[in-house]
């Protein structure tokens, strides 16, 4: 989104065009609404159970089709491997959580560029699942940008 507030900017000549231009931007992502708790609870856990499917499988295709395009654009199935290899590695399986409360660890929000973030954790025993996930607006649905899920 940001390419296309950037080349509207290199095309119309002027300050004032320009700005309002980034203005309106800011203003589009500024006017998505949170989702409730409940979709935010979806959001969440349906997310973490198919990055947990992908490392217990091993195969990152779902969790590929199933991002945002920047997300997809930016990792390949390949590199996905390579990169949770410690949770394979661990046999860390966290499908647990569907059953368990969330603690958020900060307010959900959505920021200038229309990302959401919801980050928090679940009381695992013997270590906690902490999560920080990113969302963007694809066709009117939420889908991830960033996954960060870590065991503490």
């Amino acid at each position: 989104m940001k390419r296309i507030a950037m080349s509207w900017q290199a095309i119309l000549s002027g300050t004032m065009i320009g700005a309002l231009g980034l203005l309106l931007f800011c203003n589009a992502a500024s006017a998505l609404n949170l989702p409730d708790p409940m979709e935010q609870e979806i959001l969440v856990k349906s997310t973490l159970m198919t990055f947990n499917d992908a490392n217990e499988t091993d195969n990152y295709s779902v969790l590929l089709a199933s991002s945002a395009k920047p997300f997809r654009d930016q990792f390949t199935a390949e590199k996905l491997t390579a990169i949770f290899k410690p949770f394979r590695d661990k046999n860390v399986d966290i499908k647990m959580v569907v059953g368990m409360a969330m603690k958020p660890t900060g307010a959900p929000e959505i920021n200038n560029d229309g990302v959401l973030r919801l980050r928090g954790y679940f009381e695992t025993k013997p270590k906690h699942v902490v999560y920080d996930l990113k969302f963007i607006q694809s066709d009117g649905v939420w889908k991830p940008i960033g996954i960060h899920v870590a065991t503490e």
